[in-house]
């Protein structure tokens, strides 16, 4: 009988996570709509196009992911210096890529129940890697 209580109680907190999750996840596309619609809005005017003119989103997204994505000279040279500090990346690694993933956010709740406990059963690894 206890067990049964256990698992009950267990099943109705991951019930719990997974609505939680669902709010957050659709409140995340949502500021990340606004987000791109921000970004679209500077590039347009970097380019010098309009909002009235034929320019296609797409090419305004590609104008994006090139400014975005070239390193510049400053920014290689802070990636090749060593840091020193310790490091909380490795930390819940896999759930943290899970909640930052574009997934439909009702299946990233049934994947947390997957990476949540593998992130608690590599918790100690992962506290150690912080320090390399």
């Amino acid at each position: 009988m206890g067990n049964q209580k256990a698992l009950v109680n267990l099943l109705s907190t991951i019930l719990l996570a997974g609505g939680i999750v669902l709010a957050a996840g659709s409140s995340f596309a949502e500021q990340r709509a606004e987000q791109r619609a921000e970004q679209r809005a500077e590039a347009r005017a970097d380019l010098q196009v309009d909002a009235a003119s034929p320019v296609s989103n797409e090419a305004v997204d590609i104008a994006i992911t090139a400014t975005i994505t070239t390193p510049s000279i400053e920014t290689q040279s802070n990636l090749d210096m060593r840091d020193d500090g310790y490091d909380t990346s490795y930390l819940f690694g896999m759930t943290k890529g899970l909640a930052n993933s574009t997934l439909v956010p009702g299946m990233k709740v049934i994947f947390f129940l997957v990476t949540i406990p593998l992130d608690i059963v590599f918790l100690p690894f992962a506290a150690i890697g912080g320090f390399f």
